[in-house]
């Protein structure tokens, strides 16, 4: 009986210890778009681990978007495992303590946060088709952090600090279309940073103090457009850019544009049909005549705002009057 009398009171202590998932609830705010939808907005609340997100009440639509805005939380897939119609995740102006994503949203955007380094076992949404990641504070980035996400069509990455592109940095993202890595404080770029990027057709690696320029763009049989401007490039390497049979576009720093020779130029990119000039400095006379010159070849100038561009970071060039 004593025996049996501990044994309960044992289980009763244990019962304690176990975690029990919990409700947060969060607002409905009604938006539209193309059709009415809701979504889920989370305000200055703390979500802990095994917390759940929830909403008072019965959801009479299908829920869009799950918003987490100046939060402090544990975000795991089973934090929104209320809602798995959800499309969408915004995280803003949060300190996110722990972060692994395995649901079904397609489109994850974070920015002005503070995450813990990015791995590829936080990311293991096979449903994702663009992430961005946009002026988070202190974000680090795993080799391999994308490896799981095959369907990922669109990857931003703004505002960060990332020295040196590695190799095997974007391993995995064989469907990716379009990389956005403006502002990142890059300097170097592996040789191989891109080899496995087989379907990239749009790569923008402006506003970064790159120097060199020479990665092996062999594989990127689907470039459309490349663009470079407001870097530190000196001298364009044309023997990269030759392999790129598809790229039509291409933006340049002006300081490149007087070493180039546009026949060598247009000779290097057959289908050249546009470069990319910083629009501060379309006035200047070698602007000018370097326009000439491509006009000359049917190839057009596209103006790039500077105020377009998010972020710049203090060690890199800046368009200056002409001189």
């Amino acid at each position: 009986m004593t025996t049996k009398k501990h044994l309960v009171l044992l289980l009763m202590s244990l019962s304690f210890l176990v975690t029990v998932k919990g409700d947060v609830y969060c607002e409905i705010k009604e938006s539209f778009a193309h059709y009415p939808k809701l979504d889920i907005i989370c305000k200055n609340i703390s979500i802990e681990q095994n917390e759940v997100i929830n909403v008072k009440g019965q959801v009479q639509n299908k829920i869009d978007k799950i918003q987490l805005i100046s939060v402090s939380a544990e975000v795991q897939s089973s934090t929104l495992q209320n809602f798995p119609e959800a499309q969408q995740l915004l995280i803003l102006d949060s300190t996110i303590k722990s972060f692994s994503l395995q649901s079904s949203i397609t489109t994850l955007n974070v920015s002005n946060s503070i995450l813990p380094t990015i791995t590829s076992e936080a990311l293991k949404g096979k449903d994702l088709l663009s992430v961005n990641f946009m002026s988070n504070y202190g974000l680090e980035f795993e080799k391999g952090a994308f490896k799981h996400l095959n369907a990922l069509r669109e990857l931003t990455i703004v505002n960060q600090t990332i020295p040196r592109i590695q190799r095997h940095l974007f391993t995995g993202l064989v469907n990716l279309r379009y990389l956005c890595l403006i502002g990142n404080n890059i300097e170097e770029i592996d040789d191989d940073a891109f080899l496995d990027l087989s379907s990239l057709e749009r790569l923008f690696l402006d506003v970064n103090p790159i120097k060199t320029f020479s990665a092996n763009l062999r594989g990127l049989t689907n470039l459309e457009r490349l663009s470079l401007s407001n870097t530190n490039l000196k001298r364009l390497n044309f023997d990269v850019l030759e392999p790129v049979k598809s790229l039509t576009s291409i933006g340049l720093p002006r300081q490149l544009l007087k070493t180039i020779n546009v026949t060598d130029l247009v000779t290097s990119i057959p289908d050249l049909r546009m470069v990319g000039i910083d629009s501060m400095e379309l006035q200047c006379p070698d602007v000018i005549s370097f326009m000439g010159e491509l006009k000359k070849k049917e190839v057009r100038v596209m103006p790039v705002k500077i105020e377009d561009i998010w972020y710049h970071y203090p060690d890199i060039d800046k368009p200056s009057v002409c001189s």
